[in-house]
């Protein structure tokens, strides 16, 4: 689907959608849904993870992300997530290279999906930082966790090969 994650898809189709998630209605979201619900379903995950109490990547962790040069800064950084957001970033991480795979198909690039992706894993949120050397470095904020997600879709699929994916983990 053209746009994928870029594009807005028909707002009363999101609606319906978000109304069987939230009535656990498993059973119908299991069914095809056509490809008229491609773009709504992929702006409700985005509203889903925008929405969260919590963003997957807190701004405790936004500091370290501005230090980042290698991937291998970036792993270190995410291994410092609690095992329920690690979990859901590495599922992201798959799902979002996968997306790439068929980018001939969608035509989103690797830069459009960090983009759009960073906004919604790692909000910018006012009084992260309080000292006058971290505002101005918070400028940057928004390229580098672009640049920050940028270089984790590049990175092997296998980047954090000892962790164990697993929803039963509190």
């Amino acid at each position: 689907m053209e746009g994928l994650f870029i594009e807005r898809g028909d707002p009363d189709l999101a609606t319906h959608i978000r109304q069987l998630l939230d009535q656990h209605d498993h059973l119908l979201l299991s069914q095809p849904l056509g490809p008229e619900f491609t773009l709504p379903a992929a702006d409700t995950l985005l509203l889903l993870l925008g929405s969260l109490a919590s963003p997957i990547i807190p701004a405790k962790l936004y500091d370290g992300i501005m230090n980042t040069i290698t991937v291998e800064d970036c792993k270190n950084v995410m291994l410092q997530l609690p095992p329920n957001n690690l979990n859901m970033f590495i599922y992201l991480l798959r799902f979002l290279r996968e997306v790439l795979q068929c980018s001939n198909f969608n035509g989103v690039t690797i830069d459009q999906l960090a983009l759009t992706f960073s906004n919604v894993l790692m909000p910018f949120t006012s009084g992260v930082t309080t000292n006058q050397a971290q505002v101005s470095r918070r400028q940057d904020f928004p390229l580098k966790r672009v640049e920050f997600l940028v270089q984790l879709l590049n990175s092997p699929v296998d980047l954090f090969p000892g962790v164990v994916l697993s929803s039963n983990e509190e």
